[in-house]
């Protein structure tokens, strides 16, 4: 590995400056294509991706197909599955695809382990970004069971866009992904947002049209 690219790393994991130059050349710098499938349900992970660039999201597949976004792993991060795995010695529970090309650094499972046991720094790193997780999931969890989709995709669409960009990209069978829910249920929703005007639907994207009436209808009704 070169320098700048070890520079660039500790940029972004503070830990990997304690480690000696042996231990970079145990690690690998690696990159995946967008669509690329790092793991499913079942399988051992070889090593601890830490992302340097691109994003990585996490599903869980019912035996139905029915697909639920979990998490994204995105710079500077790893994913807390594949983490848990390693540390518990267990396979793999859910699928892992690269939504935009990743480069990260692959650290053999000896190696990580090696640095949990002696390294303060990637202790606190690992378990923070393990509660960090956690708190994701509990608030998919009540979002799931306790908010109709209506403003569950509301704000969904709010959070993808800033002042600068309104046009989200993606289908209603990713929105739906994400969201936990079928695709009809998306489509339904999104055309009566768009009877309200408040989007415009394209074929592969939505426009948002009127953002303080959708904020006011669905998140600040008061």
């Amino acid at each position: 590995m070169q320098l700048n690219e070890q520079h660039a790393a500790i940029t972004q994991f503070s830990f990997l400056k304690e480690i000696t130059e042996q231990e970079w050349h145990r690690i690998n710098f690696v990159h995946f294509p967008k669509n690329k499938i790092l793991l499913v349900a079942g399988d051992e992970p070889s090593s601890v991706l830490l992302v340097l660039e691109g994003k990585i999201r996490v599903t869980k597949i019912s035996d139905t197909g029915r697909e639920l976004t979990l998490y994204r792993v995105t710079p500077g991060e790893t994913c807390v599955l594949m983490l848990s795995s390693i540390l518990a010695f267990k396979e793999y529970p859910a699928t892992a695809i690269v939504e935009s090309d990743v480069h990260a650094l692959a650290v053999p499972i000896s190696l990580f382990q090696q640095w949990m046991n002696h390294l303060n720094s990637v202790q606190s790193f690992s378990y923070g970004i393990i509660q960090q997780r956690l708190l994701d999931v509990m608030v998919l969890v009540e979002e799931i069971v306790f908010r109709n989709m209506d403003t569950r995709i509301a704000e969904y669409l709010l959070r993808r866009v800033n002042e600068n960009e309104l046009v989200i990209h993606g289908t209603h069978d990713q929105l739906a992904t994400d969201l936990g829910t079928a695709r009809e249920v998306v489509s339904r929703v999104l055309k009566e947002f768009e009877k309200e005007e408040m989007i415009k639907l394209s074929r592969g994207t939505i426009t948002l049209l009127n953002k303080e009436k959708l904020t006011h209808k669905y998140l600040d009704p008061s």
